[in-house]
């Protein structure tokens, strides 16, 4: 008995050859959630359960790695840098790029216990698929991704202006004594006492309007990807301070200054070359598939990690010269977020979370392990909206 998996979209002509090669048999036909199917195919989606409990087993695999030794050492401790929590900076990313490939590996080993013939319909070969999957290439009419490069010059302008104000305009870091982060897209709110609209943060609006003088706002805007369609937003909506120019440090200014440091890519050269020794160490031992899948991804998120290490670099060097008795911040568990936080905390600041998305066993941002604990990985303190 044959059953056949469609992971990817087939073109209209690869459902008509599919309809044309199973004339003279009857496989179970199961297609992967958003796969658009004619009506007059015999189809039947994969199990919910199946979809559910592969992200779930992904997770828990994911915190299993993170405490597994190596030489009498955990992955997390040999991905830690200074204060950067590597493993913890791309355990996130890593959930939600190998979602679909764990689910293709889940949906084999499910069905083979009931067929012996597994015919695999996806238009990428999956890493370390058993011998026993035959696999069918579809070549869907996708065009390629260019490069996102009228959003990269708005946001080059946006960022001339932002290291133009952090020369020209001093906050007085030195005067403050706690830090908030501020790195949202600017939207509509309403004002807390006036409840007139005005463009902010929505959800710390009210939050830097009480901060007094002796806060420092680090206001920083999200970087458009460098490859797709996202465009970046160029408008009063990231110029504007809301009045709070005197006390906001530009975290454009922080990085380019770290940047320029020889000091600071002397480092972050140290740290890379490292990070190439602890993955080769890894790869050499015994691992299972999911965890080769799980250092395939770690190498080819090298890029981002560079840019995460040259980041927080940079911020350590910052609260160096100007420590802070607590840094707060929303979204604290993404990696862009955590590198401002965690290089405050390597100076000694206490590190301030406030809850964005839910908590609970499906959400990879809130899920920790005891030793994750034992080493510092989360904030110190996490404000939340309600009891859990």
């Amino acid at each position: 008995m044959e059953v056949i998996l469609i992971f990817s979209q087939p073109a209209d002509s690869e459902w008509s050859s599919l309809k044309a090669s199973i004339q003279n048999s009857s496989p179970r036909i199961v297609v992967a959630p958003g796969i658009v199917y004619p009506k007059d195919l015999a189809v039947e989606k994969l199990p919910l359960q199946l979809t559910n409990e592969a992200a779930g087993d992904l997770l828990r695999a994911l915190l299993d790695f993170g405490d597994r030794h190596f030489d009498n050492k955990l992955v997390s401790e040999r991905l830690s840098f200074g204060n950067l929590r590597l493993w913890h900076y791309m355990r996130f990313r890593m959930f939600f790029n190998l979602k679909r490939e764990y689910l293709i590996h889940a949906a084999v080993e499910y069905y083979k216990k009931s067929y012996d013939k597994i015919t695999l319909w996806i238009d990428k070969k999956p890493l370390y698929l058993p011998e026993y999957c035959q696999m069918v290439l579809l070549n869907p009419k996708v065009k390629k991704q260019g490069y996102n490069l009228y959003a990269w010059a708005k946001y080059l302008l946006y960022f001339t202006i932002k290291i133009v104000e952090f020369i020209l305009i001093n906050p007085h870091p030195e005067k403050r004594k706690h830090a908030i982060v501020d790195r949202s897209l600017k939207q509509w709110c309403r004002d807390a006492e006036s409840l007139e609209l005005k463009k902010d943060n929505y959800t710390l609006s009210n939050l830097l309007d009480k901060a007094n003088d002796d806060f420092l706002i680090i206001a920083e805007a999200e970087q458009p990807k460098f490859k797709g369609r996202t465009d970046f937003m160029l408008s009063g909506r990231l110029l504007n301070t809301a009045n709070r120019r005197h006390k906001t440090v530009n975290g454009e200014g922080v990085f380019f200054k770290g940047w320029l440091s020889p000091k600071i890519h002397k480092k972050r050269k140290i740290w890379t070359d490292k990070l190439t020794e602890e993955l080769n160490l890894m790869e050499n031992a015994q691992l299972l598939p999911i965890e080769k899948l799980f250092l395939a991804e770690l190498k080819g998120l090298k890029p981002g990690i560079r840019f995460f290490m040259l980041k927080y670099l940079s911020f350590e060097q910052f609260f160096t010269k100007y420590p802070m008795h607590t840094v707060t911040a929303i979204d604290e568990n993404s990696p862009a977020t955590r590198c401002i936080l965690d290089a405050a905390a390597a100076t000694g600041s206490k590190r301030i979370g406030i809850q964005h998305g839910n908590i609970g066993n499906a959400q990879p941002a809130y899920l920790y392990t005891p030793k994750d604990r034992r080493m510092g990985v989360m904030a110190d303190k996490t404000l939340v909206w309600g009891e859990y």
